[in-house]
């Protein structure tokens, strides 16, 4: 009896641990950004989001309009990141509207579309999603109220018979920046989200 009661005891403790180890490991977040017009408008975007406790480090692809987040879920999810960077300004003075990415693929013939939207915006802090199933991701947009985490996301992906596939972080902002500036003249000193009024 008192084997049996130690073996249930150390079952339970590794099942806790097992769980606290999940709870704890750092967690990555794409988001698809409106607002971004040349290399200028990078910084601030980057700088809101690394002022969130939780948020461990932020790169951004600006030719894919992308910024990729890793966080510790403990502390802060993808709904908060999401408003505290639309409070941020770019370059010419105008907010950033950022929509969550996630990888996703049909888990079986009775993967729909529409369920998985029903059951993504019926999750509170939801504003509006939309699958792409051509691109097979599915962009996910939040309100001011709620408090959406990525595991309630997912659950409810899974709910409309889809699966979320994890991505890897990409190359580094300063990197990815210097490749999304392509096309834009920055000769003379100006920048064309600088002072010059210029537009890209």
């Amino acid at each position: 009896m008192n084997i049996r009661l130690a073996l249930m005891g150390v079952l339970v403790t590794g099942m806790c641990t097992a769980v606290l180890s999940a709870l704890s490991k750092p967690q990555q977040a794409t988001y698809e950004v409106e607002g971004f017009r040349c290399a200028a408008c990078v910084p601030n975007l980057e700088s809101g989001l690394k002022k969130v406790t939780g948020v461990a480090a932020v790169s951004t692809d600006l030719k894919q309009k992308r910024t990729v987040v890793q966080f510790a879920p403990e502390k802060t999810d993808v709904q908060f990141m999401s408003i505290a960077a639309g409070k941020a300004r770019n370059a010419h003075g105008e907010p950033y509207v950022l929509s969550l990415v996630l990888k996703i693929k049909p888990n079986s013939s009775e993967s729909s579309s529409e369920s998985a939207v029903k059951a993504l915006e019926a999750t509170p802090g939801v504003k509006s999603a939309r699958v792409q199933e051509k691109e097979g991701t599915v962009l996910v947009q939040f309100g001011p109220q709620g408090n959406a985490t990525l595991t309630q996301l997912i659950a409810a992906l899974e709910s409309g018979g889809y699966q979320v596939v994890p991505e890897t972080v990409g190359a580094t902002s300063r990197q990815e920046g210097k490749a999304g500036t392509q096309g834009h003249d920055h000769s003379g000193g100006g920048s064309c989200c600088g002072s010059r009024g210029g537009g890209c």
